[in-house]
C-alpha cells in the first residue's frame, strides 16, 4: 500500500510495499511517483523505463481511469 497527495506526493507506505520492491530504506514522504520508480529501477525491481511508466500512470490518473500494473 502506498499513497500520494493531491500533488502526486507520496505520504504513507506500509512496511510490505517497500519491501516487496527493494527500497525499504530509501523511501521518503515527498517522493513523487518518478523518484519512485527510479529507485525500483536503481535496485532491479523495475524492468522498464521509469518515465514510460509513470506517463502512463499520470495519463490514467487525468482521466480518472484505474492505472494497474501487476509485479511478480
Amino acid at each position: 500500500l502506498c499513497m500520494f497527495d493531491k500533488a502526486g506526493r507520496l505520504v504513507l507506505w506500509n512496511k510490505k510495499y517497500a519491501e516487496m520492491y527493494g527500497i525499504d530504506s530509501q523511501l521518503q514522504t515527498g517522493f513523487d511517483l518518478l523518484d519512485i520508480l527510479h529507485l525500483r529501477a536503481k535496485v532491479g525491481t523495475l524492468a522498464e523505463d521509469p518515465e514510460a511508466y509513470a506517463a502512463r500512470a499520470r495519463v490514467a490518473s487525468q482521466s480518472g481511469e484505474t492505472f494497474r500494473h501487476v509485479f511478480d
